[in-house]
Protein backbone atom coordinates (compact mmCIF):
# COMPACT_ATOMS: atom_id res chain seq x y z
CA UNK A 1 0.00 0.00 0.00
CA UNK A 2 2.89 2.34 0.73
CA UNK A 3 4.09 1.96 -2.86
CA UNK A 4 0.78 3.25 -4.21
CA UNK A 5 0.88 6.27 -1.90
CA UNK A 6 4.49 6.98 -2.89
CA UNK A 7 3.63 6.93 -6.59
CA UNK A 8 0.62 9.21 -6.02
CA UNK A 9 2.86 11.65 -4.16
CA UNK A 10 5.43 11.43 -6.95
CA UNK A 11 2.88 12.36 -9.60
CA UNK A 12 1.62 15.21 -7.40
CA UNK A 13 5.19 16.54 -7.38
CA UNK A 14 5.39 16.13 -11.16
CA UNK A 15 2.25 18.23 -11.53
CA UNK A 16 4.23 21.18 -10.13
CA UNK A 17 6.00 21.27 -13.49
CA UNK A 18 9.54 22.16 -12.42
CA UNK A 19 12.71 20.28 -13.32
CA UNK A 20 13.26 19.64 -9.62
CA UNK A 21 9.77 18.12 -9.43
CA UNK A 22 10.63 15.73 -12.28
CA UNK A 23 13.76 14.61 -10.42
CA UNK A 24 11.69 14.07 -7.27
CA UNK A 25 9.19 12.01 -9.25
CA UNK A 26 11.88 9.81 -10.76
CA UNK A 27 13.49 9.23 -7.36
CA UNK A 28 10.14 8.48 -5.74
CA UNK A 29 9.13 6.05 -8.50
CA UNK A 30 12.50 4.29 -8.23
CA UNK A 31 12.03 4.00 -4.48
CA UNK A 32 8.50 2.68 -4.94
CA UNK A 33 9.71 0.07 -7.45
CA UNK A 34 12.45 -1.06 -5.09
CA UNK A 35 9.88 -1.43 -2.31
CA UNK A 36 7.66 -3.41 -4.68
CA UNK A 37 10.56 -5.69 -5.63
CA UNK A 38 11.40 -6.35 -1.99
CA UNK A 39 7.75 -7.06 -1.29
CA UNK A 40 7.65 -9.61 -4.10
CA UNK A 41 10.86 -11.24 -2.86
CA UNK A 42 9.22 -11.70 0.52
CA UNK A 43 5.76 -12.66 -0.78
CA UNK A 44 6.74 -15.44 -3.18
CA UNK A 45 8.54 -17.67 -0.64
CA UNK A 46 5.81 -16.92 1.92
CA UNK A 47 3.08 -18.08 -0.47
CA UNK A 48 5.10 -21.17 -1.41
CA UNK A 49 5.57 -22.14 2.24
CA UNK A 50 1.91 -21.43 3.00
CA UNK A 51 0.84 -23.77 0.20
CA UNK A 52 3.33 -26.43 1.31
CA UNK A 53 2.10 -26.41 4.91
CA UNK A 54 -1.55 -26.24 3.82
CA UNK A 55 -1.04 -29.37 1.70
CA UNK A 56 0.84 -31.14 4.50
CA UNK A 57 -2.01 -30.30 6.89
CA UNK A 58 -4.57 -31.71 4.45
CA UNK A 59 -2.56 -34.93 4.14
CA UNK A 60 -2.21 -35.25 7.92
CA UNK A 61 -5.93 -34.62 8.36
CA UNK A 62 -6.78 -37.29 5.78
CA UNK A 63 -4.47 -39.80 7.51
CA UNK A 64 -5.98 -38.99 10.90
CA UNK A 65 -9.52 -39.38 9.57
CA UNK A 66 -8.60 -42.72 7.99
CA UNK A 67 -7.04 -43.90 11.24
CA UNK A 68 -10.15 -42.80 13.16
CA UNK A 69 -12.47 -44.65 10.79
CA UNK A 70 -10.29 -47.78 10.95
CA UNK A 71 -10.14 -47.68 14.73
CA UNK A 72 -13.88 -47.13 15.02
CA UNK A 73 -14.57 -50.01 12.64
CA UNK A 74 -12.20 -52.29 14.52
CA UNK A 75 -13.71 -51.43 17.90
CA UNK A 76 -17.23 -51.94 16.54
CA UNK A 77 -16.27 -55.40 15.16
CA UNK A 78 -14.52 -56.47 18.36
CA UNK A 79 -17.28 -55.42 20.74
CA UNK A 80 -20.35 -56.61 18.81
CA UNK A 81 -22.04 -59.85 19.79
CA UNK A 82 -20.51 -62.55 17.65
CA UNK A 83 -17.53 -60.30 16.91
CA UNK A 84 -13.90 -61.32 16.86
CA UNK A 85 -13.72 -61.77 20.64
CA UNK A 86 -16.74 -64.07 20.74
CA UNK A 87 -19.16 -61.43 22.03
CA UNK A 88 -17.48 -60.97 25.42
Amino acid sequence: FGTVVDIINAFDNLAEGSEEAAKLVMAAIAEALIATGVGILVAIPAVMMFNYFKNETKKATARTELLGRSLTSHLRDVHQPGGKDGGV
